[in-house]
């Protein structure tokens, strides 16, 4: 997974999150936005998936479960 910011894209939007740049409910345009805004170069793929697979228990072994799906 390429590194995006200190940490990787899940922990990035994370920390958007709870610092309140990013509101919930979180979608692939604040993602897209957040990314623009913070010089971020993720790829479209990677800046839709994120959100599935941070939310996804089997994803990887690696791969920390940073939210929890709603609805």
């Amino acid at each position: 997974m390429a590194k995006h910011g200190d940490s990787g894209l899940g922990y990035e939007i994370v920390k958007a999150v709870i610092s309140g740049e990013i509101t919930e409910p979180i979608t692939y345009e604040k993602i897209k936005l957040f990314c623009k805004k913070n010089n971020i170069d993720a790829t479209e793929k990677h800046m839709r998936v994120i959100l599935p697979n941070a939310s996804e228990n089997n994803h990887s072994p690696t791969y920390k479960k940073y939210f929890e799906r709603v609805g």
